[in-house]
């Protein structure tokens, strides 16, 4: 094992204890947060915690096909959102799709791990994007392989609502705000490209 998962017994069995009151508190089954804490999540975990970057999960937030996201405290007592990316043979088959034609980002001779994290890295990368063209959207603040750490959105009872959840007083106003945004995305930003829109139509 490297030097770099040399973590004390304690931050992991922390961590499972931690595990253990989520599956209590919300009822999410053991194979579900098995599919995303594995070892080396956990080892990597365990540093961010050390690290003093964050202190403990709080509920999810979401859970979908490629990634949990949590809501976590740091040290300082804020919440960030932490979204895991799941490493099972599903997840390597849907998103591979959408790495093959961004030129940042090279998935030859990547074993199923590494692209998983290289979507991590695309994720993370977009973001800083978003904030440097003025786009909303959760600022990036962490990314270690497979998970990222973000800005959460919400209060302290509850994350924001959804879009389709949430009354819209003035339709027309956002509209034209997501049009603005999607326009500096692909003009300021270049994250959509021509050549992905082909290949996924």
């Amino acid at each position: 094992m490297s030097s770099d998962f040399s973590i004390s017994d304690k931050f992991l069995k922390k961590l499972d204890r931690q595990t253990q009151e989520l599956i209590d508190r919300i009822g999410v089954d053991r194979k579900t947060l098995d599919e995303v804490f594995d070892r080396q999540t956990l080892l990597r975990l365990s540093k961010l915690i050390s690290n003093d970057i964050i202190d403990h999960f709080d509920f999810p937030i979401s859970t979908g096909k490629e990634a949990i996201v949590f809501r976590a405290v740091t040290k300082n007592n804020e919440f960030v959102a932490i979204k895991i990316y799941r490493t099972s043979n599903l997840t390597f088959k849907h998103i591979s799709r959408y790495i093959n034609g961004d030129p940042r980002f090279n998935l030859n001779n990547k074993s199923r791990r590494d692209v998983i994290y290289e979507w991590a890295k695309k994720e993370f990368k977009n973001l800083e994007i978003l904030k440097k063209i003025n786009v909303r959207a959760p600022i990036p603040i962490k990314r270690m392989n497979n998970i990222l750490i973000m800005q959460y959105i919400g209060d302290k009872n509850k994350p924001a609502l959804l879009l389709k959840d949430y009354r819209i007083d003035n339709p027309k106003k956002l509209f034209d705000e997501i049009l603005r945004f999607i326009s500096q995305m692909y003009n300021k930003g270049g994250i959509v490209q021509l050549k992905q829109l082909v290949q996924h139509q």
